[in-house]
């Protein structure tokens, strides 16, 4: 998008004067945005302990998914147009036959619905961490989902869920549990420094009334670590269900002390906005940058670098 670019891309017709200003006008404000994010922005990679072959696999998939190219070297990429997040929510029936990681449509859309969800959603919180400061960086899929730091050394870990309209998180489901034991192994490695982070499950599923997910939530009237800890040590050894299996002895592994300690910064918000929802989250944190006409096309465009850059 050249703001001193007047004519279409054939060439063969001359923009209006007033399109033309507007759109250097949009141009300037968009560049402006986009250098203060360049400056605080973090470049997250995969993990090196995934194979190689299953980087690739997973790079090509995601890149397909939201309608890029596969890496070609220093190619640049095409800045996706409007809609590309919300087309990786959607693949076709080629692109979910030809992945080796989708064995049907449904796991392939859940997976692709959550990449994009990363994607918007560490979006919205850049835009939300610039609004008090510059010294903090953000990062998909380092120490979490998403993972913000401050210059002073604090940490929030994000774990995001995005699932079907009318789920429920209750106090069994293996979205609570896997999240549980992420955080517990890391602890229990001594990857993270228990005093200096804020753990975070945001999910769009729905509270189920006396749950964990309640007891650990936003609202403190509610908020009982006690009956928390009470629920979570009661399910890990009477449940016979092998798929939490794994998480339940992570948590039972991990000391009293410091069980206290993580669900004392645990925060668990449910019926968070959906991936549509965060979109217009997103408008509303821009209308200022730019003419209301144009908040759309700028949002889209500011979540194709985002993309191109994370």
């Amino acid at each position: 998008w050249d703001p001193n670019f007047t004519r279409h891309n054939s060439g063969s017709e001359v923009r209006p004067e007033g399109e033309c200003d507007a759109l250097k006008e949009v141009a300037g404000q968009r560049q402006g945005l986009l250098d203060r994010f360049a400056a605080a922005l973090t470049c997250a990679r995969p993990p090196a302990s995934l194979p190689s072959r299953d980087r690739q696999d997973a790079g090509a998939w995601t890149r397909r998914a939201a309608g890029r190219k596969p890496n070609c070297g220093s190619t640049a990429y095409q800045v996706p147009h409007e809609g590309a997040i919300m087309a990786a929510m959607h693949p076709t029936e080629s692109e979910v036959a030809t992945s080796p990681h989708t064995p049907n449509i449904f796991s392939a859309g859940a997976s692709a619905a959550g990449y994009a969800m990363q994607l918007r959603y560490s979006l919205y919180c850049a835009i939300e961490k610039l609004k008090t400061s510059l010294d903090w960086q953000i990062s998909i899929e380092a120490g979490d989902d998403i993972e913000i730091s401050t210059i002073e050394g604090y940490r929030s870990l994000l774990q995001l869920k995005h699932r079907a309209p009318g789920t429920t998180l209750t106090d069994s489901s293996s979205d609570l549990w896997k999240t549980i034991r992420i955080w517990c192994e890391a602890l229990s490695a001594r990857a993270i420094e228990i005093g200096s982070t804020q753990f975070h499950l945001i999910t769009t599923s729905r509270p189920a009334e006396g749950a964990i997910s309640t007891y650990l939530g936003l609202d403190e009237a509610k908020r009982d670590v006690s009956a928390a800890a009470t629920k979570l040590n009661f399910i890990a050894t009477t449940s016979d269900g092998k798929t939490n299996k794994r998480s339940y002895a992570a948590w039972l592994a991990l000391p009293e002390d410091l069980q206290e300690a993580l669900l004392n910064r645990i925060c668990i918000v449910t019926a968070s906005p959906r991936i549509d929802e965060v979109e217009g989250q997103l408008e509303l944190a821009c209308r200022l940058a730019v003419r209301r006409a144009n908040v759309k096309t700028f949002v889209s465009h500011l979540e194709g670098w985002w993309e191109t850059n994370v």
